[in-house]
């Protein structure tokens, strides 16, 4: 297995990408494969290419953003894979770009970042909006200058959350964009922050620091705190600070 992108529904099942499979399992620890990739395809429009990031609506269906096809899948709870939404320009463009965080509100409206292929190529990242009819809109363009926009989080006021390298930045519901340089944690080192994953009841922001290989979390205030791992050490102990 090679698991990456994970999601839960309001009933407790996980939903992982294995590679480039999708896998449910349930609360009591059954596993079942939703879409299965095969191996020996590297690049097929009709099927997962390069799945980045997965969420589940209020009624079961799960939207995988796949970065190289520039698309989001909708796959239903039964394993009905279709296109919900293109993303991005895809590969006949090596300078464009494709989807790669998501999020989604109570409204089961996602929100997606917009990844370039190729950051030295000046692209920007941008944010898109996607409603549950599909329609597409651009939250955040690219008069913003995100290059590396990836991870992203929303919270109940509607206040979405982007992790960009050493940054965190915020677009509140207005559009208002707010950024939050990291600074230094207690545990020294440079902080690069990747997975992005919001509390919505402590209103306190986690990510996944892949400079400093731990685990931080930025409280409303903009302390931040390192609750796993130890700056700057690689290994698979389980470590608390």
């Amino acid at each position: 297995m090679a698991p990456g992108p994970i999601a839960v529904d309001d009933k407790g099942n996980v939903y992982v990408i294995d590679n480039r499979d999708l896998r449910k399992i349930t609360a009591q620890g059954v596993v079942t494969t939703l879409v299965a990739t095969p191996t020996t395809i590297l690049f097929d429009p009709n099927m997962f290419n390069l799945p980045n990031g997965l969420v589940v609506d209020t009624t079961g269906n799960i939207f995988v953003t796949d970065y190289l096809a520039a698309v989001i899948w909708k796959v239903t709870p039964n394993g009905q894979m279709s296109r919900f939404a293109a993303i991005g320009t895809g590969p006949s463009d090596p300078t464009g770009s494709g989807p790669s965080g998501i999020a989604i509100d109570a409204l089961n409206n996602l929100y997606v970042t917009d990844l370039p292929y190729i950051q030295s190529a000046g692209g920007f990242s941008l944010v898109r909006k996607v409603t549950p009819d599909g329609k597409v809109s651009t939250l955040v363009d690219a008069s913003t200058g995100l290059v590396n926009a990836r991870g992203i989080a929303i919270d109940n006021a509607g206040n979405l959350f982007i992790n960009e390298s050493l940054l965190i930045v915020r677009v509140n519901v207005a559009g208002a964009l707010v950024t939050y340089q990291l600074p230094a944690s207690p545990a020294g080192g440079t902080i690069t922050a990747t997975g992005i994953a919001l509390d919505t009841v402590a209103d306190r922001l986690y990510f996944t620091d892949a400079a400093r290989h731990t685990v931080d979390r930025l409280d409303p205030g903009g302390a931040i705190s390192v609750i796993a791992g130890r700056a700057g050490e690689v290994g698979n102990a389980d470590v608390t600070q």
